[in-house]
């Protein structure tokens, strides 16, 4: 459960080893992810290197009720203007 979302895991690890790529020690990298089949979507997402570090995205304050129809209606001072 991941925001009160079921969700599965999938989890992908990577060893590049020993010179590879100019490196002394193994490379691991390695991705997690936690997908809802009932949302469609990746409610939280984690992956590692030591190239880029540790990088979280989450879904946080999931409402799966009504939303308000206001988030949906175009503003009143939106034009569309032809390019020539």
């Amino acid at each position: 459960m991941i925001e009160g979302i079921s969700a599965e895991e999938y989890r992908n690890t990577t060893t590049l080893p020993v010179n590879s790529q100019g490196n002394d020690a193994p490379l691991v990298n390695s991705i997690e992810e936690w997908k809802s089949a009932e949302l469609g979507v990746t409610v939280l997402s984690k992956s590692s290197s030591l190239r880029f570090g540790e990088q979280i995205s989450r879904f946080t304050n999931i409402n799966r009720g009504e939303q308000d129809p206001s988030l949906f209606q175009v503003p009143s001072d939106y034009t569309i203007k032809d390019q020539q």
